[in-house]
């Protein structure tokens, strides 16, 4: 029976599927056979206002760690979960099939937890596992360590929270800052980046819950998840990204996880190197 390939790309936060087009042309021009598909992250379709609540801008970090997200790291990697099962089924009596995962920064740690997920043998869609031949973690953080380093994240994303909720400010003038901070050193194309990401179709509330529900600061530490699945995973930095450059060599010497650090390239590694992060995808 003919082995169909197919690749899943889940992009970051402010991103959307049209990031991945480069690298999808990259794969398609050496790999025919190779079917691609962007899966969505998209907050608007299951969205009502009756979701926000200002008071997230001030809430505890305690308080977050226990409260009911509509949606969170974990849901969002169930959706993704539930996405590949649904393509799976749909195909498996034609073809077997052969699952290659690529995220990147949100989207990476949306596969981690993914892989988290689908290591629980309670899981109903465990069943994937036996399918995903790659997963390649691109910009990705597994967790912080520190509680202190969580508060202080916490905090941080409240901050960006209450400029996307502040109708004074401009959303212009919010991406504009984003793409300041030092984890884009290097990126080349940002005014570029700010007129194609400002049309983006989510209001400021959609934006801020996502950001908080989704805060680096709650996620679990997910790094023996990564150590228990390394035969399938690859991590990717940007050489100019000098924070997940650390993060790769520190999974590579703690975990054995096969790392690699992209030349020429920032934090968006997908999009300004897109030909090197094809070669690392094993067909």
């Amino acid at each position: 029976m003919q082995r169909r390939k197919i690749c899943l790309f889940v992009h970051g936060f402010l991103g959307d599927n049209s990031d991945w087009d480069s690298l999808i042309n990259s794969i398609n021009y050496n790999h025919r056979d190779v079917q691609c598909i962007a899966l969505p992250m998209d907050i608007t379709v299951q969205w009502n206002d009756d979701i926000w609540n200002d008071k997230l801008l001030d809430l505890d970090f305690e308080k977050a760690l226990e409260l009911s997200w509509s949606f969170n790291l974990k849901k969002t990697s169930e959706s993704i979960i539930n996405s590949i099962s649904n393509i799976i089924l749909s195909t498996k009596r034609i073809k077997k099939i052969s699952i290659y995962l690529i995220g990147y920064s949100l989207g990476a740690r949306v596969l981690m937890q993914l892989i988290a997920n689908i290591s629980d043998k309670k899981n109903m869609n465990q069943h994937i596992k036996q399918n995903i031949k790659q997963i390649i973690l691109i910009s990705g953080n597994p967790g912080l360590r520190d509680i202190n380093e969580k508060l202080t994240r916490w905090k941080s994303d409240q901050a960006w929270a209450k400029k996307f909720v502040d109708k004074k400010i401009e959303l212009e003038t919010i991406l504009n800052q984003w793409y300041s901070q030092k984890v884009f050193a290097g990126l080349d194309n940002k005014n570029s980046l700010i007129a194609k990401r400002k049309n983006i179709s989510a209001s400021g509330k959609m934006l801020a819950y996502w950001i908080l529900s989704h805060s680096l600061a709650l996620q679990d530490n997910l790094e023996n998840y990564l150590y228990d699945n390394k035969e399938i995973i690859d991590y990717l930095a940007g050489e100019q990204d000098s924070k997940f450059v650390d993060i790769a060599q520190y999974l590579s010497v703690k975990f054995n996880i096969r790392t690699y650090i992209i030349q020429n390239a920032s934090h968006m590694t997908h999009m300004k190197n897109p030909d090197l992060i094809a070669e690392h995808i094993i067909f």
